[in-house]
């Protein structure tokens, strides 16, 4: 039973396959959202006897491959932890799938959009359940190819399709990274089976190899490694350039993908890796310095900005960045709390976008909206609830997690410790501005519509409007019915047997309410500044733009990415490519390989055509000249 929940999927997929052409496409979308559905009730008993019973296990499908002594096993691990990440994929897609029969409801090529859903799907619960890296690998990959197709989806926009390509090859660089991680944890512990590498870890820590000419600690390598293969699917700085651009998918590929799924994987890995970062001092150090960086720059980023899923876009690259700051600190079961409420709310909020912009006819600039609070009455609650768990508001799902995140800053003894606390407070006030930015502009701004266009505006289907409801119960209520499975010492023993270390929990455990709170005033202010400027100071905008014209272009240009990329890497390959084509291709290959033989034969052709002059003697002479030279070579060499 148990293997439903990973396969339902791909069972699915299959049946668009093989049956698209011949079962109505309408009853196959609703065949597909009752089998995820049915994939995430079996995942809720799945975690259920887990937690009842604190058993683990590990179900043998069938032996993949062997090549010397490495030897791979196909496998589905259940613990905690997979349980955990198994039910939020199920649950998400589930949700997503149903939003989409009303989303694409007009496309005509919905049946491709449901079968890469379904696909996308499988790899993730294959990336979540394997019991070794190279599986893990594979899950890895595929995310990446589905994520490609789904950006593309509408690839006749060239756009889209620029985007799409842009993900798959930052992501290529990361994965890069992450197969010479795997790479050298095979040739280290001659095994990729985490539960070997695990139990034989203390036996190689202390150990060098030479390094581009350097002795360097293999375990820092290895960690090093995996952080660049991590930062590139969960798009940390430096690797987070395709994540916004890759919003020229379908709304609800933005929230399945990227909000609570495949963005995650990266943070994932490193908690499931976690004995490794432990006995890393530059490894935490380095992934708490990536996160903090990543979480206060897309931060800012999203406050400048106008096209409404970018806005949220870069918002989950700044909540990324907090679940590496608490994996940096050993808080590995606190960035998995965090993961899993964040799937809630940012899901929420892409969905509820989705739903604004299917009114307004696909519209995204938040400043050609307003107003729509009267018209998007439901639309505009379930926004507001996201945005209250996204800033970390008490008694919301966000506040559960991110309080102990950015506190637990004041208690780790790492050496960035205070910086990152310094850097949270300053992005949760950050955060709070940007969400109700949004808010003011969507719901509350200067009416930008004709009396017309805005008398047409309405919410929109039941499939659209019910999964927003059921997300936003989880916004408000996920985080307090669930902490105590992540952040409290009953249920610490399910970690354990996740094979997740945790060496920190006495940073979760401070005794200074005053100073827990700090992060809350902080979020607050956040709003109170949006209220207060937007509501009664809209001028101080255009003098703050004015006086830091720099940093308000810097953070405009999304910190000059883009361009440092084209300048240094796209531009170069570009003009290498056309020299290459049109010196080696077209100016020597060409010449002397397909188009030379071509020339000589048609040169050739002609010359013998020219022969073909019609006249008897032309034929007896040249008959004559042959009987002479064959006559002679007989003569002269034989």
């Amino acid at each position: 039973m148990y293997l439903f929940p990973v396969f339902l999927p791909l069972i699915s997929f299959f049946i668009f396959i093989f049956l698209s052409n011949f079962i109505n496409k309408k009853i196959l979308v609703y065949i597909s959202t009752f089998n995820i559905f049915l994939a995430t009730f079996i995942s809720f008993l799945l975690i259920k006897d887990v937690v009842n019973t604190n058993y683990t296990f590990e179900i043998y499908l069938f032996h993949w491959l062997s090549s010397g002594n490495l030897i791979s096993n196909w496998t589905i691990n259940i613990d905690f932890l997979t349980s955990t990440m198994i039910l939020i994929v199920n649950l998400i897609s589930a949700l997503v799938q149903f939003y989409s029969i009303g989303y694409m409801r007009e496309d005509k090529s919905i049946a491709r959009f449901f079968c890469y859903l379904n696909l996308f799907s499988f790899f993730m619960l294959i990336l979540v359940s394997s019991g070794n890296l190279l599986q893990l690998y594979l899950g890895w990959e595929g995310v990446g190819l589905c994520s490609y197709l789904l950006i593309s989806f509408w690839f006749y926009k060239k756009s889209a399709s620029n985007a799409s390509l842009k993900a798959f090859i930052v992501n290529r660089v990361g994965d890069m990274f992450f197969i010479l991680g795997i790479i050298l944890i095979y040739l280290t512990f001659d095994s990729i089976t985490f539960t070997n590498i695990f139990s034989n870890l203390k036996d190689y820590e202390g150990i060098k190899y030479n390094f581009l000419f350097f002795d360097v600690d293999v375990i820092n390598i290895i960690c090093l490694f995996l952080i660049l293969g991590a930062m590139g699917k969960s798009a940390q700085i430096g690797f987070h350039t395709w994540l916004p651009d890759a919003m020229e998918a379908p709304t609800p590929v933005s929230a399945l993908i990227h909000a609570a799924t495949m963005v995650t994987a990266g943070v994932f890995l490193i908690c499931k890796m976690s004995f490794f970062f432990n006995s890393s001092i530059f490894a935490s150090n380095f992934i708490v310095l990536i996160g903090s960086i990543t979480a206060i720059f897309a931060a800012s980023v999203a406050l400048t900005h106008n096209d409404i899923k970018k806005i949220i876009a870069y918002s989950t690259c700044s909540q990324l960045g907090f679940m590496f700051i608490a994996a940096g600190f050993s808080l590995y079961n606190l960035a998995i709390f965090h993961l899993v409420i964040h799937a809630f709310f940012k899901s929420l909020l892409f969905l509820g976008a989705g739903s604004v912009i299917h009114s307004l006819n696909h519209e995204q600039n938040i400043k050609k909206m307003g107003k729509l609070w009267k018209k998007l009455p439901l639309t505009y609650i379930v926004m507001i609830i996201g945005s209250l768990a996204l800033s970390g508001i008490p008694f919301f799902s966000g506040y559960y997690s991110k309080e102990l995140i950015i506190n637990s800053g004041l208690s780790s003894d790492l050496f960035l410790s205070r910086y990152v606390y310094f850097i949270s407070i300053i992005t949760a006030l950050l955060t709070s501005a940007y969400s109700f930015r949004l808010i003011y502009y969507v719901f509350h701004g200067p009416l930008k519509f004709s009396n017309i266009q805005y008398n047409k505006i309405k919410e929109t289907s039941f499939y659209i409007l019910s999964p927003l409801i059921l997300l936003s119960f989880l916004a408000v209520f996920s985080g307090y019915f669930l902490k105590d499975f992540f952040i409290s010492d009953k249920y610490a023993h399910l970690w354990v047997n996740a094979n997740v270390e945790n060496l920190s929990d006495i940073y979760l455990h401070q005794k200074n309410y005053l100073i827990n709170f700090i992060p809350t005033i902080f979020a607050f202010l956040g709003i109170l500044l949006i209220f207060y400027i937007y509501f009664f100071k809209q001028n101080l905008i255009l003098l703050l733009k004015k006086k830091f014209s720099s940093i308000y272009r810097f953070l405009l240009n999304k910190g000059y990415f883009d361009e440092f990329y084209n300048y240094l890497f796209v531009k170069n390959i570009i003009n290498l490519s056309e020299n290459l084509w049109k010196k080696i291709d077209i100016g020597l290959i060409d010449r002397l390989g397909p188009n030379a033989i071509a020339l000589s034969i048609k040169n050739i052709s002609k010359f013998f055509s020219n022969l073909q002059t019609g006249y008897i003697y032309h034929y007896v002479l040249s008959f004559a000249i042959g009987i002479t030279l064959l006559i002679s070579f007989i003569i002269f060499f034989l």
